[in-house]
């Protein structure tokens, strides 16, 4: 059975596909076959009608793979907006049920299956249909792990009020990283405490200013990852036989841990 966990952050800019990276790279340098899914990707591009993101391709490429990356997004926009406004500039609304049929796609072909959300928790996907990002996680059923980052000076603040809002809405919440830790500052270890105390959930693991190494264990970030049941919903999408063109090399560098 599949697996699959849902990154989450305070906004943007915060860490969430470098933790993403992180993470992926420690599950292929463990030898199994894992993915990396954004439902929404913003800044893509296209070259002969193919939409490519470059923040896709960045995750695949720390790892050495050559991925055909259209087959790791639904929804692509040009514009680097918030996705409820790219999806009535470019005239593609964003849909849950295709988002489930992709997702539960590579879930049958990939052992753990990242997927990194977008914008902010509380910005909309779309308006019209009140489609917002928690729509998207209780859809795909995962559990969260939820990033911050400590150049932010409303770190407690925002990851406070983030965390309480995902536990209302009964979000299984695996834990929180802290991206951007300094082991020397004061304030930096300060609001870690300060976290872990006021929202009552673990912090997993820290990670300093371009720092490489993922400081989880092997064993504790599979057990972080929720099964994914794909019974109920039937994928009739043809299999993109390129979508499997990634090789795995059990007895490469495993830089991260």
């Amino acid at each position: 059975m599949s697996k699959g966990i849902f990154i989450l952050g305070t906004k943007q800019n915060v860490g969430k596909t470098y933790v993403s990276t992180l993470m992926f790279k420690k599950l292929f340098n463990m030898g199994l076959k894992v993915a990396y899914y954004k439902p929404v990707a913003m800044n893509i591009s296209y070259n002969d009608d193919v939409a490519y993101s470059s923040e896709i391709d960045s995750v695949y490429k720390f790892s050495d793979i050559d991925a055909n990356i259209s087959d790791f997004f639904t929804y692509g926009y040009e514009n680097n907006m918030q996705p409820y406004i790219a999806s009535v500039v470019e005239n593609k609304r964003i849909n849950i049920d295709k988002i489930k049929e992709d997702f539960n796609y590579l879930c049958e072909h990939f052992d753990y299956v990242i997927v990194e959300g977008f914008s902010e928790v509380l910005i909309p996907c779309d308006i019209e249909e009140d489609i917002m990002p928690i729509d998207i996680i209780k859809e795909l059923d995962l559990a969260v792990v939820f990033v911050s980052s400590c150049d932010e000076e409303s770190i407690l603040n925002d990851t406070s009020l983030n965390i309480s809002y995902l536990l209302s809405n009964n979000i299984d919440l695996k834990g929180i990283i802290i991206n951007r830790f300094n082991k020397e500052s004061f304030v930096d270890i300060d609001n870690k405490k300060v976290i872990e105390m006021v929202t009552g959930i673990p912090i997993l693991t820290t990670i300093g200013n371009n720092e490489s190494f993922f400081n989880i264990l092997g064993n504790k970030l599979k057990s972080m990852f929720s099964d994914v049941n794909l019974e109920n919903l039937k994928v009739e999408k043809p299999l993109n036989e390129n979508i499997l063109d990634i090789s795995f090399d059990l007895n490469s560098d495993c830089t991260l841990g």
